[in-house]
Parts: structure tokens; C-alpha cells; sequence
């Protein structure tokens, strides 16, 4: 059985992946035994204001575990202009997968 420390670190994990565009949804659908994410992924509308939040949640977990190049790189996509900003958003459900 699978702890919620565990789940929490899967769930950071592959939304970073997905965020940051190192992974594509379907590759972590189809590679990983435990899909799990921040967010529901079948919702496409994301505001900006949650984004900023899970955003939030990810750095706080990558600062406690000093893993700081990742926070740098989460700091970055906050920080970027509207467009550029959706761009990452639009990641983070794009997806031939049926649901």
C-alpha cells in the first residue's frame, strides 16, 4: 500500500514534469504506475490564480527537499508574461487519451 507521503511526492513529480514540459501528459499516463497530479486533469480551464497556487505547492516541496534548481525553474514560469504563461497551462491538459 501506497503512504500519502508518497502519493504527495508522485503528485509533485509529475506535475512538474507535465508543467514544465519535460514529460507530456499521455507519456506520464502511458510510463507511470501512478498517474497522479495537483490537479484533475480532465478540466482545461485553469485560471490564473490556481495556477499560481499549485505553482506555489510545488516550490514549497522542492525548497523543503532542496531542490532548488527546480524551484528556480517553477519561479520562472510564474514570472512570465500572459502568453508564455498559457502556453504552460495549455500542457498541462493536452492529451490524445480518452477520459
Amino acid at each position: 500500500m501506497i503512504n500519502n507521503d508518497k502519493i504527495v511526492g508522485i503528485c509533485m513529480f509529475n506535475s512538474y514534469n507535465l508543467i514544465t514540459g519535460k514529460k507530456t501528459l499521455n507519456e506520464i499516463l502511458e510510463e507511470s504506475k501512478h498517474p497522479y497530479f495537483l490537479w484533475n486533469i480532465i478540466h482545461s480551464d485553469i485560471d490564473d490564480e490556481v495556477f499560481d497556487t499549485f505553482i506555489d505547492l510545488m516550490i514549497g516541496h522542492y525548497e523543503y527537499s532542496e531542490e532548488y534548481e527546480k524551484c528556480s525553474e517553477l519561479l520562472n514560469i510564474k514570472n512570465y508574461e500572459k502568453d508564455k504563461r498559457d502556453k504552460y497551462k495549455r500542457k498541462i491538459t493536452k492529451t490524445d487519451k480518452v477520459r
